[in-house]
């Protein structure tokens, strides 16, 4: 089976890149994942269902899912609360208890959180932490690549204009990760976005000649994968973007993420997170989709043309 970094298509120039050698588990989003793989496991391993598992425990079958996806904070009561119900021994409790407590650390995007969906502050940690990420863009720019102008015109187009508080700090997230993820770049990032992101989205030409002015100097930048999918060889998909994430050992599973236009969920590889019979068969699914976009992509030559052309038309 071909993965995404095989074949000869592997980055001309790769940058030291400064997540190298990072734990995983320093990352509370990606903490909460591991210990929700790990709890996950245990309860798998004694045979047990959830609603065995929090039989006299106190707290209800939801919370558990929700510690087992790694959705929100784990307190630190409901973690021991279920380290003893499973009977780990005294230094594996404490392994649970310090991924908890790293879980829980703050974030520096904690202070944009108003405006901002859960789902998108949960995979701002995890693209921080990952090792690898593949996406796929078919409608916009990726945030990571967008010009603060482009940016403030498609976040505008979410809030009513008397929420331009709001505008402002969902901009300055935007810009904030962006600047933070060309910082610290994870070892390979490869990014395909659709023809149909070169297509006037924007209604002032500048905002659009500056933005694809951007895409162009990205794609020469070293540690930066940019191909564009023409038009004739995108594949239909239901839904805005793909990623897929690999992190270093000890971190989360290798996922798939996948964001629609209002919502967003996780596959992880087989023994994710997210719960479900059918999960690693859909990790396998979406990556085999990003496998197949990239083999469809333009290269890298011909990439650069049509983003010079997009610049020709806006200038």
């Amino acid at each position: 089976m071909p993965t995404l970094f095989e074949n000869g298509d592997h980055l001309a120039r790769v940058i030291p890149h400064r997540r190298a050698g990072a734990d995983p588990a320093n990352n509370p989003p990606a903490a909460a994942l591991i210990l929700g793989c790990r709890l996950k496991a245990l309860r798998e391993s004694l045979g047990l269902t959830q609603t065995a598992a929090v039989r006299n425990t106190g707290f209800s079958n939801s919370t558990l899912s929700r510690l087992e996806r790694g959705e929100s904070p784990p307190e630190e009561i409901d973690v021991r609360a279920l380290a003893r119900r499973y009977n780990m021994v005294a230094h594996e409790e404490a392994q649970l208890m310090q991924l908890a407590a790293q879980a829980r650390r703050p974030v520096w995007w904690s202070r944009y959180l108003e405006p901002t969906a859960g789902y998108l502050t949960t995979f701002i940690g995890l693209e921080e932490a990952a090792r690898r990420i593949d996406t796929y863009e078919a409608l916009v720019v990726p945030g990571v690549l967008q010009t603060e102008a482009y940016a403030r015109d498609m976040i505008e187009r979410h809030f009513l204009s008397s929420e331009q508080d709001k505008v402002e700090l969902a901009v300055g997230l935007r810009m904030e990760r962006k600047r933070r993820f060309l910082d610290s770049p994870p070892e390979l990032a490869s990014i395909l976005i659709s023809e149909f992101v070169l297509q006037p989205l924007v209604e002032d030409k500048s905002v659009m000649a500056g933005q694809m002015l951007h895409l162009h100097a990205m794609a020469l930048t070293p540690g930066i994968k940019l191909r564009v999918v023409p038009m004739a060889r995108i594949i239909g998909l239901q839904m805005a973007s793909i990623t897929h994430l690999e992190f270093d050992a000890g971190g989360p599973p290798p996922m798939i993420y996948l964001e629609g236009y209002e919502s967003a969920d996780y596959r992880p590889k087989a023994t994710g997170v997210a719960g479900g019979r059918n999960n690693g068969a859909d990790y396998e699914r979406h990556l085999q989709l990003l496998v197949k976009m990239k083999a469809r992509a333009a290269t890298r030559f011909q990439s650069m043309r049509l983003i010079e052309s997009a610049v020709e038309r806006y200038s």
